[in-house]
């Protein structure tokens, strides 16, 4: 195991620690390949956060409520789909997209990058976390994702996730708030 590796395995967990269950999320992989070689878009955490301070990480986070109701443009491919509710407790399709909207919108929330359609007019958002989509006539376009991996949080740690991770061209981006970048630490 690299150096690495054995740090951030063996960071922040101690055996007295309860077990907790992981909180479902998502975070999303936005590749360009416009020029020779692909680059994919990453931030750097904040190193007063809580969680992974300092960590590079893809931009990402917990699924909402909102996430399972917000109307959406398309739908993923089938093996996403499938792949999305293998091995997992109660799967659903309504969680399988709910999971997949959620990487749209910490996509926004940490880059102002929205990912979708302008197609189809403005969508009614069902909280205030997606109201821009609304405000901007972007509808969240599923249809650009392709669900890539799954990761889930070590036992023994004090927070946890069991985090989807989804790939998405950057061609895919239709409209960015300028100005929009990363968390404030909590």
């Amino acid at each position: 195991m690299t150096d690495f590796a054995t740090r951030l395995t063996n960071a922040e967990r101690r055996q007295d620690w309860p077990n907790v269950r992981p909180n479902d999320a998502a975070t999303l992989i936005l590749i360009d390949r416009k020029g020779k070689s692909p680059r994919v878009l990453m931030g750097r955490r904040h190193p007063k956060l809580k969680f992974m301070p300092g960590v590079f990480v893809f931009p990402g986070g917990r699924l909402e409520k909102a996430d399972r109701a917000m109307p959406v443009y398309g739908v993923l491919d089938p093996d996403s789909e499938r792949r999305l509710m293998t091995r997992v407790q109660r799967p659903t399709l309504t969680r399988a997209r709910g999971l997949a909207a959620a990487s749209i919108r910490e996509m926004y929330e940490e880059t102002g990058l929205l990912i979708g359609t302008r197609e189809l007019g403005a969508p009614e958002a069902p909280s205030t976390d997606w109201s821009v989509f609304e405000e901007r006539g972007v509808f969240p376009d599923l249809g650009a994702l392709t669900y890539v991996a799954r990761a889930i949080t070590p036992p023994r740690r004090p927070r946890r996730f069991d985090t989807r991770f989804f790939a998405a061209d950057a061609g895919a981006v239709c409209d960015e708030v300028p100005g929009l970048v990363g968390q404030s630490p909590s």
